[in-house]
């Protein structure tokens, strides 16, 4: 794997409606660093010809923690279901934290 300073364009391709959470955010994550130069690291070659796979460590403030069948019986919850808390990390004056994450995208190459 290498790392890359990659331009991002100011206009974006337009994406086939009906993506799911992680493919929106992900193209969040790209619309935001539209015209600019980010560095990322080529992980292998996109699906379309003349793209490789990138992906770039972002840092993110939410947080999602999926509960145990244990610790969902504890709230008294049903049984039988996935639940999960999503939320924020705040330290002891309530300042959120960040985490590192890494999204990933399909670039055009030149």
């Amino acid at each position: 794997m290498r790392r890359f300073l990659s331009n991002i364009p100011q206009r974006l391709p337009a994406r086939p409606a009906g993506a799911g959470a992680d493919r929106r955010r992900t193209d969040m994550q790209l619309y935001l660093v539209r015209g600019r130069r980010i560095t990322v690291t080529a992980t292998g070659f996109g699906e379309q010809p003349d793209t490789v796979v990138v992906t770039r460590d972002v840092p993110a403030g939410r947080v999602a923690l999926r509960l145990t069948a244990e610790q969902a019986a504890a709230l008294d919850l049903a049984e039988g279901q996935q639940y999960e808390i999503t939320g924020t990390v705040t330290d002891a004056d309530g300042e959120a934290l960040t985490f590192p994450a890494t999204v990933v995208h399909t670039i055009p190459t030149r």
